[in-house]
């Protein structure tokens, strides 16, 4: 078994978010949003195929890769007979992702923060407007009633 004749799978293959110009290998139609390598890994698992993580490893067609969705997985080849391309196994990959339960909890957390951050940011923005209605309307009565004090005349020691 020689590691360099493994397939080599980086989850920027089959995100739709890339584009193809960004490393995207299989359609879009056949592709999943923001796919990790934990994921990858647990779809090859399902297919039983040998595997290897290597987290830390960055695609290089991606710079952003490397900041939000580092790692790559490396397949061992099926058989000689050619069960699988790499083609087909990223589409049969991508098709087993979607339904992984470990996913889907993760998307649901991820959209759960992010409903939680936006409304807090609404608080918040409701707090600050209040809070200048009350400035501007107490500037408003502190200039009234000097405005008053120069229309009767009045001077100010």
């Amino acid at each position: 078994m020689d590691p360099k004749t493994f397939f080599v799978v980086y989850p920027s293959y089959m995100d739709s978010c890339k584009t193809m110009k960004l490393g995207r290998r299989i359609g879009i139609e056949n592709s999943i949003p923001t796919p990790t390598v934990n994921d990858i890994s647990e779809g090859l698992q399902i297919l039983n195929l040998r595997h290897v993580i290597e987290p830390y490893k960055g695609y290089s067609r991606d710079i952003t890769a490397l900041w939000d969705n580092p790692g790559r997985v490396k397949v061992e080849p099926i058989s000689d007979d050619g069960e699988y391309t790499k083609r087909s196994l990223l589409i049969e990959l991508s098709s087993i992702i979607i339904t992984l339960p470990s996913r889907i909890r993760r998307i649901e957390v991820i959209i759960a923060v992010e409903k939680a951050k936006s409304i807090k940011r609404e608080e918040q923005l409701l707090i600050k407007k209040t809070q200048q209605l009350a400035i501007t309307s107490s500037s408003n009565q502190s200039k009234s009633s000097t405005t008053k004090n120069k229309k009767k005349g009045k001077k100010k020691r």
